[in-house]
């Protein structure tokens, strides 16, 4: 009687477990762990089988030793997985050399699109030519797998620019969103994008005395340089976070402040430089991110700004000839519609960024996850 109990009671809890599951994480997941716990016990009944206890037990560690580096292999590739932080261009966020865990989860892991792609399998595998699995993988998409929550505005990702080289930044509009930077400001869909208080901009700073000013840099830990202004021995100009300025502001060891924007240059190599704009890193747009099904309009402007993501992207060529624009066929067009969702990331140390205001839209495909948490920090 209490061994019935005892079974109705496990398999009572067994089922709200495999319900909290399928509630709170994906259903592929679900089905995932559900078949590897069948798997792994079913493989352990058949070893139990073997007579000989020696090879029993051989075979038995060996192949513990081969699911759990499965298990590791699966939980990297689909879940979680650990990355470096290769430059100072999201400072005071994260800085260079932090080591960051991603959760791959939240937007949905990308499947690899072959062996090369799997960090600790690719060592198994030396054979073919390097040229030529590389232009297969470019030929390849990805196939993503659903997740727990949508990319919002804000999130600080992790993103492949190109096959083994990854990038951090913020995601500042997503697909859809209508941008505008006015003053190095962030505007999406018209309203004043609330930016975090880690967000670097330079400054102006005057000085009253500057050995008092950089004996309390000293004693508040910050390193950031500043340099002479315009040859003025008080006026100083260097890089600070919203959140280190306001607590110099309430020291009072200034006079003034003044933000310090970046000067046109149509040498300054940004994504897009529309005729009759003068774009900087602290004004551009408005633009709308591209968004999967979108149609736009084929002209100069509209050109100029997604035509560089058309040809990356979307493997579409457009020219621009007499008479109007062409694609690849040899027919004109008046109009083009995006395949896929993209976003616009920017660094958090904004002058000392190249992010999309310099290489343009990032397709949402291109992805890798969210940053959970900082591992290790080098500050």
């Amino acid at each position: 009687m209490y061994i019935t109990r005892r079974k109705k009671n496990r398999t009572a809890f067994l089922y709200i477990t495999l319900i909290l599951l399928l509630i709170i994480v994906p259903f592929w997941l679900v089905i995932l762990i559900t078949c590897t716990s069948l798997m792994y016990k079913s493989a352990f009944w058949f070893i139990k089988k073997i007579r000989y206890e020696k090879i029993q037990k051989t075979i038995e560690g060996l192949f513990f030793v081969i699911f759990m580096f499965t298990i590791g292999i699966v939980f990297k590739t689909l879940v979680f997985d650990i990355y470096r932080v290769s430059s100072n261009s999201m400072q005071d966020t994260l800085h260079s050399d932090d080591i960051i865990i991603v959760n791959k989860l939240l937007y949905g892991p990308a499947l690899p699109r072959g062996v090369f792609e799997i960090s600790w399998v690719k060592p198994f595998f030396f054979s073919g030519n390097k040229s030529e699995r590389d232009t297969n993988r470019k030929e390849a998409s990805y196939r993503r797998l659903s997740g727990t929550c949508s990319l919002e505005n804000g999130d600080v990702l992790v993103y492949q620019q190109a096959p083994g080289f990854f990038i951090v930044k913020r995601c500042v509009a997503i697909a859809g969103d209508t941008l505008k930077i006015d003053g190095g400001e962030i505007y999406v869909n018209r309203k004043h994008h609330l930016s975090s208080n880690t967000i670097k901009e330079n400054y102006q700073l005057f000085v009253s005395n500057r050995k008092v000013f950089y004996k309390v840099m000293d004693s508040l830990g910050i390193t950031t340089p500043f340099y002479n202004e315009q040859n003025q021995y008080n006026l100083l100009r260097g890089s600070l976070s919203k959140e280190k300025l306001n607590t110099l502001k309430n020291l009072k060891i200034f006079n003034d402040t003044k933000k310090v924007f970046d000067s046109y240059s149509i040498d300054k190599d940004l994504f897009a430089m529309p005729e009759g704009t003068y774009w900087t890193l602290d004004n551009m747009g408005p633009f709308i991110v591209p968004k999967k099904g979108m149609k736009i309009e084929i002209n100069d402007w509209s050109f100029e700004v997604y035509g560089k993501t058309i040809l990356d992207f979307e493997g579409e060529v457009i020219e621009k000839k007499e008479g109007g624009y062409y694609d690849s066929t040899g027919n004109k067009i008046a109009k083009y519609t995006f395949s896929q969702d993209f976003c616009f990331l920017m660094g958090d140390n904004r002058k000392a960024s190249v992010d999309s205001r310099y290489f343009g839209f990032v397709p949402k495909s291109n992805i890798v996850g969210k940053v959970q948490c900082v591992l290790y920090s080098n500050k």
